[in-house]
């Protein structure tokens, strides 16, 4: 009786062993499974907390506790060397490597701004909520500004060392790309919202008065097409074909 009493007692700490050590193991397995769920959940946060990016941008502009840029990013350029350039709304233009993804420089002004950066063949434009125009070198120097009076509504285009713009108040205007001197302007019937663009030398832009403007490069109209309805897009000219959609 003894012995078996023994020996009953031997398998029960036997099977107590059994029982702790796979209670260990449960409870090894419970102790990974929470901390798996704590690291999602962790990462799950911070990833809440980094704003989304324009497509194309592929890598993060922003970490966890660690801030690269400042404001939401309104557009960004890339140019044929692979550097990206951008904007952000609190005022700042980023000019950023591509291939090492390192902030090569920023400029900052002391408005918000209101457009993406602009490349020309040497220099970089963009404008603020003023419509104020800066015009900057590729390493990131202020180069000149210029107040414009009425609200800029176009993309910046460059020209044979002239950009062109149109504003809210139909004035279509040509600037030096060397000091942002007016050169001529040109005044349509309604907002221009439609960015330029060139063919054989003449520049061609949408209006709200439903009209598609080709100008010389002196500013003298050339003709005009008339349509039922707003021409906001960007025309496309295609060999020698003309392109524009409205706004039904």
């Amino acid at each position: 009786m003894i012995s078996a009493f023994k020996f009953s007692v031997k398998i029960e700490e036997r099977e107590k062993k059994v029982l702790l050590l796979d209670f260990s193991r449960r409870m090894k397995k419970f102790t990974l499974l929470f901390l798996v769920c704590i690291f999602l959940g962790f990462c799950s946060f911070f990833k809440s907390r980094i704003p989304a990016y324009p497509s194309g941008v592929v890598f993060p502009l922003e970490k966890a506790g660690e801030i690269a840029y400042k404001g939401r990013i309104i557009d960004f350029v890339k140019d044929t060397e692979g550097d990206i350039y951008l904007s952000t709304e609190r005022g700042l233009v980023y000019c950023m490597t591509g291939e090492r993804r390192e902030i090569l420089w920023k400029f900052e002004v002391s408005e918000e701004l209101a457009s993406s950066p602009f490349l020309g063949a040497e220099n970089i434009y963009v404008y603020d909520m003023n419509s104020t125009l800066y015009c900057l070198s590729k390493k990131g120097r202020l180069l000149w500004k210029k107040e414009v009076k009425e609200k800029i509504t176009t993309g910046i285009k460059e020209l044979k060392k002239k950009i062109y713009f149109g504003t809210e108040k139909g004035i279509f205007f040509a600037r030096a790309t060397s000091s942002g001197e007016e050169l001529w302007r040109f005044e349509a019937g309604d907002a221009i919202r439609s960015t330029p663009v060139f063919s054989a030398e003449r520049i061609i832009f949408g209006c709200d008065d439903h009209n598609l403007y080709i100008l010389s490069e002196k500013g003298s109209l050339l003709d005009k097409i008339k349509t039922e309805n707003k021409i906001q897009p960007l025309p496309l000219v295609e060999k020698n074909f003309l392109y524009f959609g409205t706004d039904d």
